[in-house]
């Protein structure tokens, strides 16, 4: 059964999918008109704007503040990129944001708003997209960061969170998790699973087949979640919209995404405060790494996307050849050049069936991790030569459009995963 989940403020009630396009709708046409009416000052603020160069360079931005995964991680790159000197001009410089025109948790805007400047879009984007018009614009933008949402200097680790939470708001957060059932002190993860749902309601005028490959099927999800709640875990299933409900009773399974208890501020809350989190590489992950939080992925996909610069155990679908009716090697899969592919159809072009991973691997990857939490993981001889065998194959050097994808590898792939999976490095 489809549940809707809303995206607005916490205190406003749920909307059906025909009110928020409506409203989508509305705001936009509103926001349009304004930056109409307005078009001679943004061009005379353009003007001041590059008079003022050489005392100091005004450059503006957008944050891509319409898919929390990169909403969270760009951003969180930006601040860390400019910290660390990386993409920060010599001369005195101001930046100064906007957000996109959907906003996908107004909440992190506002915790970005407390690090940033951020002025409504209303008023920047006539400003903004007038000097992309003009020549030497790039000087007064804010540069993309090195790689998109990929911590490429490992960055993120090597710093304290930049997004911190008042008294205030920890006293809201431990209330509204002790609201869906946990108990104070009580551990638990995040679970997130990707679907086609969000995309296809929030930007509908956009084809996202060519993502499917990425989609997982929660049921298959059941197992881990029932084991780590059996021992004692809760298990908190996360997401702003989804086609399908978590088909569980267990009294320490939480379906928060369709439960409606689901609010902006919770999204972040969670993430900040769980153990770990469960993900198959989609945006909500972002948010538990943006907090430090290890992160399991599941079904993960392209395998040269893996984020080698996170803190977790990674496992993959399995790349099944109809032509050689067996599943391939990483080498293999390196030879057909498969490894970045982003596009469905590509892979059934060249006649790959993308099996997802087991019940049983994704549960024993969650106990690998609750190892690691309890500082009994262990690698025998034969585990670290398997390991190390695949980080071998594995393309760390690869560019993406001249961009590099990995930096310092600190992730690993699931150790049962690779042992029961022998196949992939030999």
């Amino acid at each position: 059964m489809l549940k809707y989940c809303s995206l607005f403020d916490n205190e406003m009630p749920l909307f059906t999918q025909k009110q928020q396009r409506h409203m989508r709708i509305l705001s936009a046409s509103l926001v349009k008109a304004v930056i109409i009416l307005i078009l001679p000052i943004s061009f005379l603020c353009v003007i001041i704007i590059r008079a003022l160069e050489p005392l100091i360079i005004i450059r503006l931005g957008i944050l891509h503040s319409d898919r929390i995964g990169h909403f969270a991680a760009d951003t969180e790159l930006y601040i860390q990129e400019l910290r660390a000197g990386i993409n920060k001009p010599r001369n005195r410089f101001i930046d100064i944001f906007f957000a996109a025109e959907l906003v996908c948790n107004n909440y992190l805007l506002k915790k970005w708003s407390e690090q940033i400047i951020v002025f409504p879009g209303f008023l920047l984007r006539g400003i903004y997209y007038i000097n992309n018009c003009l020549p030497r614009s790039d000087i007064f933008k804010v540069p993309e960061i090195t790689n998109t949402d990929r911590d490429v200097f490992n960055l993120v680790y090597s710093s304290e969170c930049t997004i911190i939470f008042s008294a205030d708001e920890c006293s809201l957060g431990d209330s509204l998790i002790n609201g869906l059932g946990i108990p104070q002190g009580a551990k638990f993860a995040v679970l997130t699973v990707r679907d086609s749902s969000y995309l296809d309601t929030f930007i509908p005028n956009r084809d996202w087949s060519y993502h499917s490959y990425r989609d997982s099927n929660i049921d298959n999800f059941i197992l881990a979640a029932e084991t780590l709640a059996d021992l004692g875990f809760f298990v908190v299933r996360v997401g702003a919209k989804v086609n399908k409900e978590f088909n569980t009773k267990h009294s320490h399974i939480i379906d928060y995404a369709c439960n409606g208890k689901r609010t902006e501020f919770l999204d972040l809350y969670l993430a900040s405060k769980c153990e770990f989190c469960i993900s198959t590489g989609t945006g909500y992950d972002a948010l538990a790494h943006i907090f430090r939080r290890p992160i399991v992925f599941v079904n993960f996909l392209p395998i040269g996307h893996v984020k080698t610069y996170i803190k977790g155990l990674t496992i993959f679908s399995h790349h099944y050849s109809s032509r050689l009716k067996r599943n391939l090697s990483l080498q293999e899969i390196i030879d057909s050049n498969v490894m970045f592919i982003q596009r469905a159809s590509e892979y059934r072009k060249l006649g790959i069936e993308l099996h997802e991973n087991s019940p049983n691997e994704i549960r024993d990857v969650c106990l690998e991790m609750l190892e690691i939490l309890h500082n009994s993981h262990s690698l025998t001889f034969e585990d670290k030569l398997r390991q190390n065998r695949f980080w071998q194959l594995f393309p760390q050097s690869q560019l993406i459009n001249g961009k590099p994808m990995h930096g310092k590898v600190i992730s690993h792939i699931g150790r049962s995963f690779l042992e029961q999976n022998e196949y992939l490095v030999n």
